[in-house]
């Protein structure tokens, strides 16, 4: 049998993660299927990192600008949102 590496992922949800986003970057009618043109029964993974965001980023995203879903998931790690940990984030509707 052939030896593979595993690794363990934090599961969330497309949904969910709209609603963190929301939560906490003053983005009510934010949807990440949108805004990063995910499809339908996709997963996109995220390797742990405590990257700091610059915060000009954030202001520019809360004012309607783009940014990387990564660099959301980081913030929510660096504001202790979320758990350090790798991330895998499931889209399916």
């Amino acid at each position: 049998m052939i030896n593979l590496p595993q690794k363990t992922y934090y599961i969330l949800e497309y949904d969910r993660f709209d609603d963190l986003i929301r939560k906490h970057f003053q983005r009510p009618d934010f949807e990440s299927v949108a805004e990063y043109e995910w499809s339908n029964n996709c997963d996109y993974t995220y390797p742990v990192s405590t990257n700091k965001v610059d915060p000009q980023d954030i202001k520019d995203f809360e004012a309607g600008q783009y940014c990387h879903w990564s660099d959301l998931i980081s913030e929510l790690i660096n504001r202790d949102v979320l758990p350090l940990g790798d991330y895998l984030i499931e889209v399916s509707w």
